[in-house]
């Protein structure tokens, strides 16, 4: 696990700290070892997120450049289905949270893929959602038996209007009757300051100038 999200002692820092950490690396779960059997609570070991619902895997993509990624079950291979609702789902959350500040902006981008191995001819309707406090994104995929990894681009891109403290980064698995899962992989998050509005510079231009003026008039020697 690389500078991502590595305690909550960073719950009280201002995001802009992110930038430069991040620049070194994305998430990768390289630091993970791969797991045969599933993790249905606690962290997941070299990572800093904890299993919250259902089951969770570190995994291995063959492809070259992969390397490892997270495997989240959802349908019937989530031990929490609900036959009443017709779904299943896994869920997994930064063990550190963070303090999002009024007028940042921030993006959390990830890659995500239908799971490989999902048992069944198929097509099984699975979901994967990000979030990252009061804020989510779902992406919709289809799996089912050789359906093989389909990796694409995610991202969660949002303003925050009011600031919110304690704010998690989570994913969530869904599915419908059916054997699937959602896997995730090369998770980034970064944060910018907010730029200030043309007026808000002339403003603060013109404060500046004031400033400026006070000053030299006590500068010059009374007479």
């Amino acid at each position: 696990m690389r500078q991502f999200l590595l305690t909550g002692a960073i719950a009280a820092a201002p995001f802009f700290w992110l930038a430069p950490a991040l620049a070194a690396g994305t998430e990768g779960f390289d630091a993970a070892t791969p797991s045969n059997s599933a993790y249905s609570s606690g962290v997941l070991p070299g990572t800093a997120l904890e299993v919250v619902a259902g089951y969770a895997w570190i995994q291995t993509d063959s492809a070259p450049g992969r390397g490892n990624f997270l495997d989240l079950a959802s349908g019937w291979y989530s031990p929490n289905y609900n036959n009443a609702t017709n779904l299943g789902t896994s869920t997994v959350r930064s063990v550190g949270t963070f303090d999002l500040m009024a007028g940042y902006q921030y993006s959390l981008t990830f890659e995500y893929s239908r799971q490989a191995f999902s048992a069944g001819n198929g097509p099984f309707d699975t979901s994967i959602i990000a979030s990252l406090g009061s804020h989510s994104v779902t992406y919709n995929e289809v799996a089912g038996f050789y359906y093989g990894l389909d990796w694409k681009a995610g991202v969660l891109t949002f303003t925050q209007q009011t600031t919110e403290l304690g704010a998690h980064v989570v994913f969530t698995a869904a599915g419908p009757g059916g054997y699937s899962g959602m896997d995730v992989d090369n998770i980034a998050m970064v944060a910018a300051a907010p730029v200030p509005e043309p007026t808000a510079w002339a403003l603060m231009l013109v404060g500046l100038a004031t400033l400026t003026y006070l000053a030299k008039r006590r500068a010059v020697p009374s007479r």
